[in-house]
């Protein structure tokens, strides 16, 4: 699945090295949130252990959170 304007290379079956990525132009820019993005991730027997960990935040911590 390639287009003409992706910025992925494709793998070389028979390259020693992984295939290069490059990052878009403005990756640094919208890298730079002014607050931390934090991930966590749990099983689903993690839910309990979640809830605690988020029960016991502040509820304004200055920080966004992606649970997966």
């Amino acid at each position: 699945m390639t287009s003409a304007g992706s910025r992925f290379t494709q793998p070389d079956e028979s390259a020693s090295e992984p295939p290069e990525v490059t990052a878009a132009d403005d990756f640094v820019e919208r890298a730079l949130l002014p607050f931390p993005v934090v991930g966590i991730g749990a099983s689903a027997g993690g839910i309990e252990a979640l809830n605690a960990f988020f029960d016991g935040l502040p509820q304004e911590n200055g920080m966004a959170f992606v649970v997966v």
